[in-house]
């Protein structure tokens, strides 16, 4: 397991043929493989040994829902890659991290602290198991979280 999460964290080889050979049978689905928190997802399913392996004996998942529309899952994809921070970050974890924080872009620095948290999973920029919002798409969602609070105003009439 520890020579997977490092594949998945510096990437992986161009062609198959250069994987070490305890991880070819990852190659398939290497582009769902992602690390979040130190932990190994597989799209949004946190994995365990078993769970890769389905001939084994135990296995279990974890699942994370998220209350979202059909149609919100694209625009989030479309407004990170719209947005050039977003872009420039999920880019970043992507390829990889340099080693220090004076070799970061000036603009993603102030993700350092918490790089080994961020992945990239179909697509969707997460620090561990939540989905960061592109700016473009931040006031929208504030006034989501904030419709369902009354107010000081409604809460004294």
């Amino acid at each position: 397991m520890a020579k997977l999460k490092e594949t998945v964290l510096l990437g992986w080889p161009d062609k198959i043929s250069e994987v070490d050979p305890d991880l070819q049978e990852y190659w398939n689905f290497r582009d769902e493989l992602c690390i979040c928190d130190g932990h190994l997802l597989k799209g949004d399913r946190l994995i365990t040994p078993s769970a890769l392996r389905p001939e084994m004996s135990e296995e279990f998942e974890v699942h994370l829902l998220v209350p979202i529309s059909q149609e919100k899952p694209e625009e989030f994809k479309r407004e990170l890659d719209r947005d050039p921070i977003m872009a420039k970050l999920k880019e970043t974890v992507l390829l990889g991290w340099p080693d220090k924080i004076s070799e970061v872009d000036p603009d993603l620095q102030e993700y350092w602290n918490f790089r080994d948290e961020l992945c990239i999973c179909d697509g969707h920029l997460l620090k561990c198991d939540r989905l960061i919002t592109p700016s473009a798409l931040r006031p929208e969602m504030v006034d989501k979280i904030h419709s369902s609070h009354l107010g000081m105003e409604k809460c004294l009439n």
